[in-house]
Formats: structure tokens, C-alpha cells, sequence
């Protein structure tokens, strides 16, 4: 059950109709699908309730159902009284020892407090290898890095104009730090601002 999640995400990648799933097309393709309620296989469907806006996110029964376990869930937030339109960083750090090296899943969502009926909206994932991170946006941008096998994975998530929930979700335990202004030698991934 460790590798399922990972195993997921490769598996709906794998099953988009495109030849480069992880391109600017595999995403279209997946937000189109969604969009339009259209899954292509059909088994697909499931992912419709991780993307949009969502009241209750992420979906408890996903991973109660498929995985037999609760999802480890971290919020943090902006409040944009002192700062606003800059990076925060983020530093994830695998809580198991014994499979710190494993692939791991954290996806990332947020909300605006007075906005949108405070629901969540996952706009991307990030996936760490044992060397590497990568990171996907819902607009289709991906960033990539190279990282120490036992050192933490470092992201940057934009916070805008005005205050915000951000939430990490995860099937594996794992540790989140807000650090003051991430160091420009340490390998990490940004998602777009």
C-alpha cells in the first residue's frame, strides 16, 4: 500500500489519451475530461472528486475506501496583513524513517476564507522520488529538481493579494516547516505565481 499512491497518479497518466501524459497535452486532456465529465476509461472518474472546488477536501472516503486509511493532512496560512504577492517556502519531510526513500504524493490545495464559499481548490501535486521532485500544476506547468536521497523536499507556493488557507494532503505521515526566505543554493520546486 506504501507505492498505491504514486501508483494512482501513474496509472491515470498512463491511461490519458496522449502520447506525452505529463505535457502541456496530458493536462488539457485531464481538465478537459473534467470540464466536461467525460472520463476516458471510465474508471477515471474518481479523480473528479479531488479536482474543483471542493467543500471537504480532500475526499476522506478516497482514501478510506482504496487505501484503508486516513489522509495526513497539514494547513498553514497567509494572512496578507504584514506581506502580500511573494513566495512562501515550504519544507516537507517524510515522518517514517523506514521508507523516507519511498516515493511520496503530497497534494496541495487552498481557500479564501470570504471567497467562493470557502471551498478548496487543488491546483497541483508534488511527487518525491528518491532523488528527485517534481511538481505539477492544474495550468499544466511542471518543475523538476534534484535532491539529497535523505534531505527534505523544499516547494514555494505563491501568496497573493489577500489572506489564504493552503492545506497539504498526503497517504504517508510526513512534517511541514514554513521557512523564512528558502535558500537560493537549495534544490527546489516553485509553483507558479
Amino acid at each position: 500500500l506504501l507505492h498505491l499512491g504514486v501508483v494512482v497518479v501513474f496509472v491515470v497518466i498512463w491511461l490519458l489519451p496522449c502520447s506525452k501524459p505529463f505535457s502541456e497535452g496530458g493536462t488539457a486532456r485531464l481538465a478537459t475530461a473534467y470540464l466536461h465529465g467525460r472520463w476516458e476509461p471510465p474508471a477515471l472518474e474518481f479523480l473528479t472528486s479531488l479536482l474543483g472546488r471542493r467543500t471537504m477536501w480532500p475526499p476522506v472516503w478516497l482514501a478510506r475506501d482504496y487505501f484503508g486509511r486516513e489522509w495526513f493532512v497539514r494547513d498553514f496560512e497567509h494572512d496578507a496583513t504584514d506581506r502580500i504577492n511573494y513566495y512562501l517556502t515550504l519544507r516537507i519531510t517524510a515522518a517514517d524513517p523506514a521508507h523516507r526513500k519511498a516515493p511520496y504524493l503530497y497534494h496541495v490545495a487552498f481557500r479564501h476564507r470570504q471567497l467562493f464559499g470557502q471551498r478548496w481548490l487543488q491546483y497541483g501535486y508534488v511527487q518525491r522520488e528518491r532523488d528527485s521532485v517534481s511538481l505539477r500544476h492544474i495550468n499544466g506547468f511542471v518543475d523538476r529538481c534534484e535532491v539529497e536521497p535523505d534531505g527534505p523536499t523544499i516547494v514555494q507556493t505563491w501568496a497573493g493579494p489577500g489572506p489564504a488557507v493552503f492545506r497539504i494532503a498526503s497517504l504517508h505521515p510526513f512534517a511541514l516547516d514554513l521557512i523564512e526566505d528558502g535558500s537560493a543554493s537549495a534544490a527546489m520546486v516553485r509553483f507558479p505565481g
